[in-house]
């Protein structure tokens, strides 16, 4: 018996054995999901009601998008299976329950971006911004895919199977779109201002994005299978697991805060400590300050009971921080989820985070020379040294080598730069030289051009951020940069993703992420891999020329870097990362670019060779800056200062 709607001339889509036998699978796996789901709403709807909060949005959010997810997987599955047959209502309440999926998925992750801006204003411009966005994919799916599926017309169909494909498109933008800019809100706004703690968050959150950007890749090719049907199946499970990553970004950023509860806690004056009544009376804000404007509010989200009662305090804040605990009344909490924070904070001058530096900006840290009685700088030596961090390599390494750069060459300025990996990736060209500028207004102030600086490079980080340089200073000054000498240590590495590349940069980065994800190795590298690829596909999309291939483009563009530099380059057999073979072809085409190249070959790591040969490794930068600096002279026609010693004439 036909159902409602149901035309004369429909004919069954039922799948076929194979692909009936793929749909069950599939249920079978969303029902476990659903299960370890609806474990994780359990624990964190009974946390919120013993803290009297348990109808916050955020709680009925997630069981509303759980319920969706469930309902439209057991309808799709009794459909497919024929237990229910086709008709209006069928396809009615998958819509319905898909739409549920929608927009709840994309309000949670909203939810998250809402504890980050303390504008309401613009807070309430994304909230309504994505609702109108998702209710549009909604209205279209209520209008294409319940027609097409009725068989209304033929026409209906083949629009259907081009809107299938395109709004879960849409969605895959808007959902990468949300969660890089939480990533980004977490990094600018909590990171880069000095609160650490978050860095975990942060990590988390990138392997999440790539998790989840990866689900909708699945559903999307999914609807690429010869059935038109089958692939409806699997929203259940793919939007559970979306679900659950949300869950367990939530409970991480609760354990987060509940920690620094513990750390932020102090006594009393006189030594006393607050009683749970006192703790109970109010809400407890933490204002943290650090050498700067603005404050960061953290409202409790952590029971009486997480505060420490004993007087042992020695595992407190361990940096210079005025730390006060203020009571507000209970009415001001004006909460919109189980775990919303208000922070906000200025971007003013930041502290410097090398010993000895002061900060240009977030990045770049400058000191200057030292000034002893009774000598004068070495003309023969660098005005100005300039050093590359390698992929976000901490201050406490780089200072390794500043720190010998400042005995070889003591009146040297020094610049440092930090080379985050991240913005390797995000950044496009524009950006990266705007971060650069600093370096040129500080080493070349006033269109100075007085060539005797040393850049010292280290992995293809470093080079990303060098080469932006070089942009920065042609497009301050129109002319290439002069210097003397680069030295390029472990890099610079092929910008194209082959499978030896892929597999290498994917190891690499899973080694960094092997102690802050509990997953086998072989995972870690696999979602790093796909990283990776859908970076690269983004960037072939979007039209942009990524920070490897600008690198790549102006290595021997003389409108960028003058025949008058010479190269350095070092290099190690063991490097697993860069192989010692593909610098050493950088090295032949910049020699016959006509670029002075010089090599030095090592038996250590990615960036090793420093530490297993230190008297080889700076004797070779000695010598090569001897050289570098009478050819940079002789090229210019400048006479060459030299230092006169006593007894000399």
């Amino acid at each position: 018996m036909a159902g409602f709607l149901i035309p004369p001339w429909y004919k069954t889509e039922t799948p076929k054995d194979l692909e009936m036998n793929i749909v069950s699978l599939i249920f079978g796996f969303s029902m476990g999901a659903s299960m370890f789901t609806a474990g994780m709403a359990i624990k964190q709807t009974m946390q919120a009601y013993q803290r009297k909060r348990l109808f916050s949005a955020y709680i009925i959010m997630c069981w509303l998008d759980w319920i969706g997810c469930n309902c439209m997987g057991i309808i799709t599955y009794c459909w497919l299976r024929g237990f229910a047959p086709p008709s209006f209502w069928v396809f009615f309440f998958i819509i319905v329950f898909w739409s549920m999926q929608i927009q709840f998925t994309l309000q949670i992750i909203i939810n998250r971006i809402s504890l980050l801006l303390g504008n309401k204003t613009n807070i309430n411009r994304v909230k309504w911004g994505v609702a109108v966005v998702a209710s549009l994919i909604n209205i279209s799916g209520f209008c294409i895919w319940v027609p097409a599926r009725l068989q209304i017309s033929h026409l209906y169909e083949e629009i259907n199977i081009v809107w299938d494909r395109t709004e879960k498109a849409v969605f895959l933008i808007v959902d990468l779109s949300l969660n890089l800019y939480f990533i980004y809100l977490v990094r600018s706004r909590l990171i880069a201002c000095g609160l650490t703690k978050y860095t975990e968050l942060f990590h988390f959150n990138v392997i999440m994005v790539v998790i989840s950007v990866s689900l909708d890749c699945v559903l999307m090719g999914a609807t690429f299978l010869p059935s038109p049907v089958v692939y409806v199946q699997f929203h259940q499970l793919v939007y559970l697991l979306k679900l659950y990553i949300e869950m367990n970004v939530a409970s991480l950023l609760g354990h987060i805060v509940k920690s620094s509860r513990e750390q932020d806690a102090r006594p009393t004056e006189g030594g006393r400590q607050r009683v749970r009544d006192e703790l109970v009376s109010g809400r407890m804000t933490t204002f943290v300050t650090a050498s700067r404007t603005g404050h960061v509010r953290l409202d409790d989200m952590s029971r009486d009971d997480s505060y420490r009662r004993t007087s042992d305090w020695e595992n407190g804040i361990m940096k210079k921080v005025e730390t006060k605990v203020v009571f507000t009344e209970t009415q001001d909490q004006a909460s919109t989820s189980d775990q919303e924070r208000m922070i906000t904070m200025s971007k003013s001058t930041r502290p410097s985070t090398f010993v000895g530096f002061s900060a240009l900006s977030n990045r770049v840290f400058v000191r200057p020379g030292e000034t002893l009685t009774g000598t004068q700088p070495n003309p023969e030596h660098p005005r100005t040294i300039v050093i590359y961090g390698w992929g976000d390599a901490p201050p406490r390494h780089i200072s390794k080598f500043t720190d010998v750069y400042r005995q070889l060459y003591p009146h040297a300025k020094q610049v440092a730069v930090l080379s985050p990996i991240y913005k390797g990736f995000i950044d496009h060209v524009a950006q990266r030289t705007e971060a650069m500028l600093p370096v040129i207004h500080e080493v070349f102030p006033n269109n100075a051009s007085e060539g005797s600086v040393l850049f010292h490079v280290m992995s293809n980080s470093g080079t990303i951020n060098y080469s932006a340089t070089l942009n920065a200073y042609k497009e301050t000054y129109n002319r290439p940069m002069p210097h003397a000498l680069t030295v390029y240590d472990s890099t610079p590495g092929t910008p194209y993703l082959t499978w030896d590349n892929l597999k290498r940069f994917s190891h690499a980065m899973a080694i960094g992420l092997a102690a802050k994800l509990p997953l086998p190795f072989i995972v870690t590298q696999v979602l790093c891999a796909w990283f990776f690829c859908m970076i690269h596909v983004f960037d072939y999309l979007a039209g942009r020329e990524s920070a490897p291939k600008f690198s790549h483009r102006i290595f021997t563009d003389e409108q960028w870097e003058s025949k008058k530099n010479t190269r350095l380059f070092l290099y190690g057999k063991g490097d697993f990362l860069i192989p010692w073979q593909h610098i050493e072809g950088y090295m032949a085409v910049s020699q016959e670019a006509g670029y002075p190249s010089e090599g030095q070959l090592f038996e250590s790591g990615h960036v090793g060779h420093m530490k297993k040969d230190p008297e080889s490794y700076w004797g070779t930068i000695q010598e090569s800056w001897e050289r570098a600096v009478g050819r940079y002279y002789e090229a210019s026609n400048k006479p060459r200062e030299r230092t006169v010693r006593p007894g000399q004439v």
